[in-house]
């Protein structure tokens, strides 16, 4: 008795499917953004989670692209040179976007491939029944019912091979994806050390390491989302250099950045780990205290300014005394964060009139 048998196919890895590509281009994308990048992946994230359909690859592609258009104006804005990298990254989207619509084709292919040979083998066998059922001759039907099992071990070799071919063209795909993947995620590693950069730049001040009026205006947002939700009191102290003018045209406008230096390290020994001190403007500067009522903020601020009016600071051989002015205010349910700023800056205009090298805080005002 003769056997018949198929070609059989070798052991295939399960490809990737359009949706595990675009949540992988979405998680690398998440590593290398800012928090407005983030939002924006993680929105378009739950949109293909909870309604994903490969009709919609290129309107998910043009949503990837504009989000990470958007996070490169952000940064282009403050950093021009990023421009060409993140350029890049938006072209490496449409080259995924050609990889992931040809993936689906070969896949759509074998799949109404599929669907044509199932059809094919349902009519030839139905055919072969209805011979066995109407023959009254076993002879007569030999010849034909071999003549069809033949044509379909043919077709089933056949289309074992197209498979294995269109498995192939997916495989040599995936790899190639593979490869941009890997480039990827060393572009994004890249991206991540150079936005950590870029955000240091942007947010803290060159000379004195500490936060920049944009670093405060951030911090200080955070901390009142805190006190508006919870309550939590905090407080403001703002001081700026007396007579730092005559420091500098006396002694050079190096010996001013040197003064300012050391009274930005003096907030770092005086002031706690989760105080937030800030270069405000020119020789201003400003500490976010959270959980710290009025009273506790003025021993800090007293504490600072004595310590600043102790310092002994050489410039060249020559002696530099400098003192500081501060005002201070706590938060309260009828500010604004403009106001709140507002109460400690008057309070500094009422130190620095009244003598200057001493700590007036929002009550001052009030009397």
């Amino acid at each position: 008795m003769s056997k018949i048998s198929a070609k059989k196919n070798p052991a295939r890895s399960k490809p990737m499917t359009a949706f595990e590509v675009l949540s992988e281009i979405i998680f690398k994308l998440k590593m290398i953004g800012d928090n407005d990048l983030r939002k924006g992946l993680e929105t378009l994230q739950d949109e293909i989670h909870k309604s994903f359909s490969a009709t919609f690859i290129s309107e998910y592609i043009d949503k990837i692209r504009n989000i990470v258009q958007e996070f490169k104006d952000r940064l282009y804005r403050v950093h021009p040179e990023i421009e060409s990298f993140v350029n890049e990254l938006v072209e490496g989207l449409v080259k995924t976007e050609t990889d992931i619509k040809n993936i689906l084709l070969t896949q759509q292919a074998k799949h109404q491939s599929d669907i044509e040979f199932n059809a094919y083998l349902e009519s030839e066998l139905k055919a072969m029944e209805k011979s066995f059922l109407v023959a009254d001759d076993l002879k007569k039907i030999k010849k034909p019912v071999f003549e069809t099992l033949k044509d379909i071990t043919n077709r089933i070799n056949g289309k074992s091979g197209l498979d294995d071919e269109r498995h192939h063209q997916i495989q040599k795909q995936l790899e190639t994806m593979g490869h941009q993947v890997t480039l990827a995620q060393n572009e994004a590693k890249l991206m991540e050390e150079k936005s950590k950069e870029f955000l240091r730049s942007s947010l803290y001040d060159e000379l004195t390491g500490v936060f920049n009026r944009r670093g405060y205006q951030e911090e200080l947002n955070k901390q009142w989302n805190i006190f508006k939700r919870y309550g939590t009191v905090f407080s403001l102290v703002l001081f700026d250099i007396d007579d730092f003018k005559i420091i500098n045209d006396t002694f050079g406008h190096k010996a001013g950045d040197m003064v300012l230096q050391e009274v930005a390290k003096g907030t770092k020994k005086i002031f706690r780990n989760v105080d937030v001190p800030a270069r405000y403007g020119g020789d201003e500067l400003i500490v976010i205290l959270p959980n710290t009522d009025l009273e506790r903020a003025l021993i800090s601020a007293e504490r600072m300014r004595k310590m600043i009016e102790k310092k002994n600071l050489r410039y060249q051989g020559k002696k530099i005394k400098i003192t500081i002015s501060i005002g201070v205010a706590t938060a309260n349910k009828t500010d604004t964060p403009e106001t709140f700023f507002e109460r400690a800056d008057r309070a500094l205009y009422v130190a620095k009139n009244s003598g200057k090298n001493q700590t007036q805080s929002e009550e001052s005002v009030a009397q």
